[in-house]
This record gives structure tokens, sequence and C-alpha cells, in this order.
């Protein structure tokens, strides 16, 4: 039995590859310039610290480690850039600090190292760098951290920690001193341009944006880029939707290791749509509203769920399937319809959706002959 993928392991797998990890940082920093170059980035361990932190899960020593989503640095000649990415679905209003945490603990751990071989170095230290174990000419490397959050509600948290502190009675005079800590958060259904993104990042950022706008939603899927999508994209988008349904397995047609999401999400609509009709009849007979519902039937649903039907076979055994069902499938009703549409999107092979149809045909005892097994 697959596993379907939390929107959390879907961002890991997805930004894991340097190709891409190098084209968010160049299209949301750069402006699409290469400065980042994927030959030049090397994971690190995503933990940073230790801290005595309740959202974190206690070791034996009763201390608690951060764990980060993703750690990277960028080589810029001898010195480099550490560039984590978080990942959030849902409004953290305590962010900021939280993203401070990382970033100290980034610098504590470069420090650690620094602090290590100095002990180990076998040089005059003055008293300082004696007690210390950190010279004058040590220096740690920058550290940057970019959030992306795909929540559907609009970010209402503080973006530094100077939203988090009370400063209501603290004389002016204080507030200069106390100092602040800013993150740097994407938004990312409310991003303004994706053309600065060279890789699939476009194609996945701009589904997740117009998710909810099925008009241009359907422009984007007419492309060819969605017709060809790597798994980890596809998944992506799925677990950043309320389209969940599309990471079972029978939505996850490869070809050529690539998924077609254009097909999937015919499927998925057509479901949606049988879905929606299955239950207006039912609350139809449940409201007594009976001769209605036989009205609605006959005058818009029948063709309603013929085309329904049909788009599901036609997207998922092919147009010569469609062609060899679509007779008999015009002599059933409404009602015979919506039941073969399961059948339809779950069945392994158009033959076993042939035994299903012709079960359907007999049943009535209306139609046509039942077409040939399809070769």
């Amino acid at each position: 039995m697959s596993t379907i993928p939390s929107a959390d392991i879907s961002d890991k797998k997805f930004f894991s590859d340097d190709e891409r990890y190098a084209d968010l940082i160049n299209g949301l920093i750069c402006q699409g310039r290469p400065v980042v170059r994927k030959e030049d980035l090397q994971d690190l361990d995503t933990q940073t610290g230790i801290w005595n932190d309740p959202a974190i899960h206690k070791s034996k020593n009763r201390r608690r480690v951060k764990l980060r989503d993703l750690v990277k640095k960028a080589s810029f000649g001898v010195n480099f850039l550490v560039i984590g990415i978080e990942n959030q679905q849902t409004i953290d209003y305590s962010l900021p600090l939280r993203c401070m945490t990382y970033e100290a603990g980034e610098y504590e751990r470069q420090a650690a190292m620094i602090r290590r071989a100095v002990r180990n170095a076998d040089i005059k230290q003055n008293p300082g760098e004696y007690l210390y174990s950190f010279s004058k000419e040590n220096h740690l490397h920058p550290s940057i951290i970019i959030v992306l959050y795909y929540g559907e509600l609009p970010w209402n948290g503080s973006v530094d920690l100077h939203g988090m502190i009370d400063f209501s009675g603290i004389p002016e005079e204080f507030h200069p001193l106390i100092q602040n800590y800013r993150i740097h958060l994407v938004d990312v259904r409310h991003l303004q341009n994706t053309d600065v993104f060279k890789t699939d990042i476009r194609q996945v950022f701009d589904f997740i944006r117009y998710s909810d706008d099925k008009t241009y939603l359907k422009k984007l899927l007419n492309t060819s880029e969605y017709q060809m999508l790597d798994k980890d994209a596809y998944e992506m988008i799925a677990t950043h939707t309320s389209m969940s349904t599309l990471l079972e397995p029978r939505m996850m047609q490869t070809r050529g290791g690539k998924i077609n999401m254009c097909k999937a999400i015919d499927i998925w609509l057509a479901e949606r749509e049988a879905k929606g009709i299955s239950q207006g009849i039912s609350q139809g007979i449940s409201q007594g509203l009976s001769q209605g519902l036989s009205q609605g039937i006959s005058q818009g649903n029948d063709e309603t769920s013929y085309k329904m039907l049909m788009k599901i076979i036609v997207s998922r055994f092919g147009k010569k399937a469609g062609e060899l069902a679509s007779p008999t499938i015009r002599y059933l009703t409404s009602d015979e319809r919506i039941d073969l549409v399961e059948t339809a999107a779950t069945t392994d092979t158009f033959a076993h959706f042939q035994d299903a149809l012709r079960r359907a045909t007999t049943e009535t005892q209306r139609s046509p002959q039942s077409p040939a097994p399809h070769q």
C-alpha cells in the first residue's frame, strides 16, 4: 500500500534538489540572476543547537535539540553563506523568535568548531583567547533563513521580534536599545512574479497561487509543462491544495518517469462533479422533491452525466476506448452512468470497465450490443 506524504515531507523532498534550491534563492533574492549555482551548494546538518524549548522532544539528559527543515551552504570563493529554508503551513505567531534561535544556533555551531580548533592549535594566545578559545582573527560565516508560507489565510503574524514584545509602559529612551530580529517571509499564494524561476518551482507555485481560481487554473493546465511533471513537483501541488485525492496511486500514472497533471485533474474534477450530483439526488429524495428531481435529471443531468463519464474514460483509457464505449453509455440512465464513474476512475484496465458496463446494460435490457473488447 502506498503511503501518502505529508506537506512537510513533500516540501523537503522537492527542495532537497540542489538545482531547485539554487533557483529558489536566485528567484527570490537575486531577481532571477544565477548568482547561486547548484554546484556550489552543500548540505549542512539541520541540528543547529540545544535549548530548553518545550516544542522539542526531550532527550535523555533533559536538554532539547532544534531541528530545521533544510540547510545548505553556498560557496563564494573562499567564503560561504549558510542558507536555510523553513516551510510553514500555518501561522506561527512565535516565528520570529524561532527563526532567531535557529540562526543563533548556527552561529554557535560555527563558534564551537572555531573554539575546538583554537584549543588544539599550538600557538601563543593572549589571556582572552586562552579563556574563550576565540581569537581576533576568527570570523563567523553569514547565515540567512527564508520562510515559505503556504497557508490559505493571509499572514497576520509579526515578521520581527519587536512585533512580539510588549513595549507598553517602557520609556521611549530604552526602545532603540532593544535589539530586533526580522524574518524573511514569502507568502507563496500571494507572490507577484514567478517568471524569475527557471525550474518547475514556477509550475508548483503558480498552481498553488491559483488553486482557487478554476478559470485561470484551466489555462495553466493547457500548457505542456503540466503534462510532464516530476513526481516531487506533483506531490508538492497535491499536498498544498485541497486535492489530496491526486496522491492516490490510481491518479499518479507515470510515463517516462513523469506524471500528467492535466489527466489527473480531469479525473478529479469528474469524480467531484459525480459526487455533487449524487449528493444532490440524495438530498432531493430525502426532502420529497422527487418530481423536481426527475425533471432535473431528464432535462440537465442526463447530458452532464454522459459527458462526465466519457471524460474519465478518455482520460484513463484513451480516445479509442471512448469511441467504443460511447454508444452503450448513451442508452444508460443518468443514475447508471453515475454508478459507473467510480468504476471508470479506479479500475485497472478498460476491459474491466467493459465488464461493469455489460452488467449495467444487461440489467437495463435497453442497450444495443455491448462494444467488443478493447485491444
